[in-house]
């Protein structure tokens, strides 16, 4: 809380009393039963999360796979003798840990088998997501090799492949998450497709394709749109946030993006027909906060 100014100050002293103070708060998750509650929790980068016993004897395990390997990122008990235990998710914590969309999954190892399970996905300044499955792994049609975080390579002469990079804070309630593609080729139609799995490493055997297909699950388009000259793209108004999709955005799990462009001028995969080849960007994943 910012202190009554009661004398005359220097200015230096001004601007450090009305400058932002960062705050970190804590936030409780309760064991109910063989549950947590609320399971899954967003914070931001520097609270910490407090779990709390009611009743019984449980742990909180980093991971999503059931088994205490003793190498998690975290651990603690909940139980008669240990009824709190908390993490910090500091900027170091995560900075050493990071997790696709900032998603850390934990378990219960006594009563996985129950579904105690939970995710706290962590908030930085802007949540703005990370890269995911691109064409640098050797996965590509005819064994084509992009860098990393771009797709496969296409037409562009930089040979580098298409890149999708999201930028902003993905909140539902002030949203400024935005798109923007890069090393397309020129001036070429193309659109963004929006889904729930991630498809890592990719699936490269559809007929035209010269990329990597890597979103699926439950899946939405945006409108077309052409890139420009230099084989840039900022869909903008085709694309900004969660429009075109409206109520898609999946608030509180994992988002995946990646942008679909004509590449007519490509002819590697076997099964392409040449006029009708296409390829992709990386994927891109960020999880939406409400």
């Amino acid at each position: 809380m910012r202190s009554p100014l009661r004398s005359l100050l220097s200015l230096a002293a001004l601007a450090a009393l009305l400058a932002p103070q960062a705050s970190a708060d804590v936030v409780i998750v309760q064991q109910i039963n063989f549950s947590f509650q609320p399971a899954d929790i967003t914070i931001n980068e520097g609270d910490t999360v407090r779990w709390i016993r009611t009743t019984g004897d449980h742990n909180v395990v980093a991971g999503n796979d059931g088994t205490v390997d003793g190498d998690e990122i975290f651990f603690g008990l909940i139980d008669t003798f240990n009824p709190v235990f908390e993490h910090t998710f500091d900027s170091a914590f995560v900075a050493a840990n990071p997790m696709p969309g900032g998603v850390y999954d934990y378990f219960c190892s006594p009563h996985f088998i129950f579904g105690m399970v939970g995710t706290v996905t962590v908030v930085s300044g802007q949540n703005s997501g990370s890269a995911v499955c691109d064409g640098s792994g050797g996965n590509c049609p005819c064994n084509l090799v992009g860098a990393a975080d771009h797709g496969c390579p296409n037409t562009n002469p930089d040979g580098q492949g298409a890149k999708l990079t999201g930028s902003g804070h993905a909140q539902v309630s002030s949203d400024s998450f935005n798109l923007t593609v890069s090393s397309a080729p020129f001036n070429k139609p193309g659109l963004i497709l929006a889904g729930t799995v991630d498809l890592s490493p990719g699936i490269n055997t559809i007929n035209d394709s010269e990329g990597l297909l890597c979103v699926g699950g439950s899946t939405q388009r945006s409108d077309v749109f052409l890139t420009d000259a230099s084989g840039n793209a900022d869909p903008g108004g085709v694309f900004q946030g969660a429009q075109p999709f409206g109520a898609f955005a999946n608030v509180g799990g994992a988002n995946y993006y990646q942008y679909w462009f004509r590449d007519p001028g490509s002819s590697c995969n076997a099964n392409d027909t040449g006029a009708s080849n296409f390829n992709f960007t990386n994927a891109w994943t960020v999880s939406w906060i409400p």
